[in-house]
């Protein structure tokens, strides 16, 4: 009995962990879109293969109206969770990297890891204006994943 009881205390800390995230994450939107807006930048293109921890973000696209800009040199606090510790630990980060981190905290969502096992691949468009965040993606196959990397 004992190994069932150490699993079941895992997965209950897995799942507080990732309330504790999901808490976190529109502190951390709107700190990102408060930032997009001022630097005047309408919507923002990120694209991405795969699902955490498997996950990469192939391109980050800025866009003011229909013209694509740059990303301003900002940075922002990032609020992060460790697995060490309970309280919230804020981070200086980069624009790009608060960009990337909160791509990969909605892609290591369990619930989008259950429906899409095989993996994933498309793109979020954060818009500043409405402050919201829009997932295109497209299921991909275990077996296409593994003949995409020579059979693995």
């Amino acid at each position: 009995m004992a190994p069932r009881f150490r699993l079941a205390s895992l997965l209950g800390v897995r799942v507080n962990q990732q309330a504790r995230i999901e808490a976190m994450r529109p502190v951390n939107q709107a700190r990102l879109f408060e930032a997009l807006a001022e630097a005047g930048i309408s919507h923002l293109t990120v694209v991405f293969t795969g699902l955490c921890p498997a996950a990469r973000i192939d391109s980050i696209a800025p866009w003011a109206g229909p013209h694509p800009v740059e990303l301003p040199e900002t940075r922002l606090r990032y609020a992060a969770l460790t697995w060490d510790a309970p309280e919230v630990e804020w981070r200086d980060l980069s624009l790009v990297e608060v960009v990337e981190q909160i791509v990969l905290d909605l892609l290591g969502d369990p619930t989008l890891r259950k429906i899409l096992p095989g993996g994933a691949e498309g793109k979020f468009c954060f818009d500043a204006k409405a402050r919201t965040v829009q997932l295109d993606i497209n299921e991909t196959s275990a077996e296409a994943d593994v003949a995409g990397r020579g059979g693995l």
